[in-house]
């Protein structure tokens, strides 16, 4: 008989399948749902349950879920050997080229709504971060950050910047961007 210790990892499970965590980070992924034995959003939920506990290095994964029920976790057949950097690693590489910050819109936009998180009164504020250094950008490509000259709020007008935003509800949801797909929301 082997006695398990999951301390918290059960709770945070249920916090990312029932906030739609899981759900939302395999629609928006591409992913081969014939070869894969876990989804990614199931790996992106390993990866979270580590890093709200003990915050493990990427390769030291299987240690960490060895004490666990993986199965009850992550799925029938599940083994913590299943939760290795490669294959959490491909999870990573996956969320990146899907556009993390979209991907993480779209989750917490679903979040939101299943637990019914208002919107009517929104917060925004900016920022500028003055950068030094030589910053070419390729005026064919879309980039989302831009760096260049303008009104700083570093009082640095002699220096190029960036500008980040964040705009939240009068609970502290961050908002976002309305993403295509989710228009019903």
């Amino acid at each position: 008989m082997k006695i398990l210790a999951p301390g918290p990892l059960p709770i945070i499970s249920a916090v990312c399948e029932e906030s739609g965590l899981v759900e939302n980070i395999n629609e928006e992924l591409d992913w081969d749902k014939e070869r894969s034995q876990l989804s990614p959003g199931l790996r992106i939920m390993a990866l979270i349950t580590n890093c709200l506990t003990q915050g493990q290095p990427m390769y030291k994964m299987p240690d960490f879920f060895r004490d666990t029920d993986t199965e009850n976790l992550f799925g029938e057949g599940i083994e913590p050997e299943d939760l290795n950097d490669h294959t959490l690693g491909r999870a990573l590489d996956k969320l990146s080229d899907a556009d993390a910050s979209t991907v993480l819109g779209t989750v917490l936009v679903e979040a939101a709504a299943r637990e019914d998180v208002s919107t009517d009164v929104v917060h925004a504020d900016t920022t500028s971060f003055s950068v030094h250094g030589l910053y070419e950008t390729d005026e064919d490509t879309d980039e989302t950050l831009s760096i260049t000259h303008g009104y700083s709020k570093d009082h640095r007008p002699d220096l190029k910047q960036f500008q980040v935003g964040l705009g939240v509800n009068r609970a502290g949801v961050p908002g976002r961007r309305r993403h295509p797909r989710r228009e019903h929301l």
